[in-house]
């Protein structure tokens, strides 16, 4: 009599002793539901699993009135540190002769009265100008670049939950603002530069690796993880690329001015 075969002979025999691994969980599975809250939190606590859930669930409106707010308070409390530093910067002006005593008071009366009544509005609009850039950029890089598939409500309420480290950084940032006078506080290797320094482009470099940049643009690359299925390596190699364009272009205009 013939021994009784396997019904599948692919399939390995179990291991004795041993209970199955059990199946991965398929892709499809839907990340648990956040509220509000969990998500504020999740954004620092457990970044995995919160932007699973905002791809899953893009809600950007919440975390971006919460970016134009703490814009505008944040400009509108740094209002004599910004006159101060226009004042500093058109003094350094009179001293290098580029510009003449008399024209210097005409600018300050020109920027005294634009920063009153402009600085608030272009805080607000310029918040939201530019998350939907920068959001239409890193979809680019995404769908283009890495060759996968998102939509934009999916990067936009990426890029606007992970902005909540920008105001956790303006809350650190306020009191040493209104304490020194002068909005050049840093949290990156600039602080070790002297203020003579600040014009020049090693400083502009320097100042660009901001602890709360880096930390935003590691969550970005968290996200990236999961839309495009990439390594973080990967991830974050074309995100700096991105960033370090970014910051070329902002030199090169800073110079031109």
């Amino acid at each position: 009599m013939s021994e009784d075969k396997p019904l599948y002979p692919t399939d390995p025999p179990p291991e004795s002793g041993r209970d199955p691994e059990p199946l991965p969980e398929s892709p499809e599975t839907p990340p648990p539901r956040l509220n509000v809250f969990q998500r504020f939190v999740g954004v620092f606590a457990n970044p995995r699993l919160t932007f699973a859930d905002i791809i899953a669930r893009p809600e950007w409106v919440v975390p971006l009135i919460i970016l134009v707010l703490a814009s505008v308070i944040m400009v509108q409390l740094s209002l004599p540190a910004i006159t101060a530093d226009q004042e500093r910067a058109l003094d350094r002006l009179v001293e290098e002769g580029r510009i003449t005593p008399e024209q210097a008071e005409q600018g300050r009366e020109a920027r005294a009265a634009a920063t009153r009544s402009m600085a608030v509005i272009f805080a607000g609009l310029g918040t939201v100008f530019y998350a939907v850039l920068i959001a239409a950029a890193l979809l680019f890089i995404g769908n283009i670049v890495l060759r996968g598939k998102a939509s934009y409500r999916q990067m936009f309420s990426v890029y606007a939950w992970s902005g909540l480290v920008g105001v956790l950084g303006m809350i650190i940032r306020l009191p040493l603002i209104r304490r020194q006078n002068t909005m050049q506080v840093q949290f990156s290797p600039a602080t070790f530069f002297p203020e003579e320094a600040s014009e020049t482009v090693l400083y502009r470099i320097a100042a660009s690796l901001d602890v709360f940049l880096i930390w935003q643009l590691v969550l970005v690359a968290v996200a990236f993880t999961l839309l495009y299925r990439v390594g973080m390596g990967k991830a974050l190699g074309v995100l700096a690329a991105f960033y370090a364009v970014l910051v070329a272009i902002g030199i090169i205009v800073q110079g031109m001015f």
